[in-house]
């Protein structure tokens, strides 16, 4: 559980992966949640890489497509505009990326369902994506008792990983 003041981290278990959220990226992600209040709701990470690699760090976090679909306990990220906007991160000197996805359970219940853990098998598998280990932050509620958050990566061929959230030393 976590407040939305301050920036986030993950790192799994092994150090080979960790997820470094900028403090503006959380606070647009918690906006979209709570405008979202008894529905799922989601969108896609987009940030870049560390030095090593090691590390994504997500700058920015997009809202629902407006062809998305949300249900109490589903949510289906449309693409409309998706494609146009990182053409444009990408173009620009910072050369940013895809980093993976990101949706909102209602419920105080942050662990990827089997469709969550198929669609990011898909990803990681599409050359379309071209991202090879994509990230799935899922956060959960309700607001008033508290964000909880859970982060899997899903390396391509091999079985997803929990990232655990840590704090920067």
């Amino acid at each position: 559980m976590t407040d939305s003041k301050r920036p986030l981290h993950f790192q799994s278990a092994d150090g080979r992966f960790g997820l470094s959220f900028l403090e503006d990226a959380v606070e647009e992600l918690l906006k979209y949640c709570r405008e979202a209040e008894d529905v799922e709701t989601g969108g896609i990470i987009i940030g870049r890489y560390s030095e090593d690699r090691a590390t994504a760090v997500a700058d920015r976090v997009t809202g629902p497509p407006p062809d998305s679909k949300h249900f109490f306990a589903q949510f289906l990220r449309g693409v409309q505009g998706l494609q146009e906007l990182l053409n444009c991160v990408w173009s620009k000197r910072e050369r940013q990326f895809y980093l993976g996805e990101w949706h909102y359970h209602p419920l105080p219940n942050p662990v990827p369902s089997a469709d969550d853990i198929a669609q990011m098998r898909e990803i990681a598998n599409s050359k379309k994506y071209a991202c090879p280990e994509p990230l799935l932050l899922i956060v959960a509620g309700p607001p008033a008792q508290g964000w909880l958050f859970s982060v899997t990566v899903h390396p391509r061929q091999r079985q997803m990983l929990f990232l655990k959230e840590t704090s920067l030393s």
